[in-house]
């Protein structure tokens, strides 16, 4: 995996030139894979079922991220991906993965969906799942964020999420950042094909929905909210 290597580039960004004193700042944290090609994809073993292992796919439309910016306000979380090539066409149901580690010991995953119809008229939406402890041991919960959105461009080949504050439990001035692109693709009655990509480094996690990211997986990003 070697000529890979992630650069996070963290900038402090005024709320306004003429803002008051005190008022919110943000930091915007932009991550970059130096490269591309570096999707890796699901096989089936003889019965149709994934066989445990990923191989190297190189560059996959709808998959392969290149960029990374997350930015961390006193009212959002918000995360844009930019693809290499973001196709209607390439494998079904884009999806952008979240972990976000916070720093009173908590953790949120944040799942984006592209809801690709064919006609151009598919809704995007957010799934998210808290979890008060993220380590060995805690517990996983659905949760609710109905102003939270997914907004995936097809033309800009970005994939946002925005995630209000009120939304992450706690009260942290700094998260963890995780991030993973996803994208499955229905091939015969049994056999679900994925394709992932680790957005921070050339890696792939076994799992993208297996709550053990959150002390697995590599490749944190810290981002404050100051």
């Amino acid at each position: 995996m070697s000529g890979f290597r992630t650069v996070a580039v963290a900038v402090l960004i005024a709320a306004g030139l003429l803002a008051s004193a005190g008022a919110a700042s943000a930091q915007r944290v932009v991550i970059t894979d130096e490269g591309t090609a570096d999707v890796w994809e699901t096989h089936p073993d003889e019965n149709g079922q994934w066989d445990g292992s990923y191989t190297p796919a190189g560059s996959v439309a709808s998959v392969d991220v290149v960029r990374t910016t997350v930015t961390y306000t006193r009212t959002a979380l918000r995360v844009t991906a930019e693809y290499a090539d973001l196709r209607k066409d390439g494998p079904d149901w884009p999806e952008l993965d979240s972990w976000v580690r916070l720093s009173d010991g908590g953790g949120v995953f944040v799942r984006a969906t592209a809801n690709v119809d064919g006609e151009g008229n598919g809704k995007d939406w957010v799934s998210l799942y808290t979890d008060k402890t993220a380590r060995p041991g805690g517990q996983i919960h659905h949760g609710r964020c109905p102003k939270a959105k997914a907004t995936f461009d097809f033309r800009a080949d970005t994939g946002t999420t925005v995630v209000p504050l009120s939304c992450l439990p706690g009260d942290s001035n700094w998260v963890k950042f995780h991030g993973n692109a996803v994208a499955t693709q229905q091939d015969g009655p049994v056999w679900l094909h994925t394709w992932s990509d680790n957005v921070t480094d050339a890696s792939y996690d076994q799992s993208t929905v297996d709550r053990n990211c959150f002390w697995k997986c590599t490749g944190w990003t810290k981002v404050r909210i100051n």
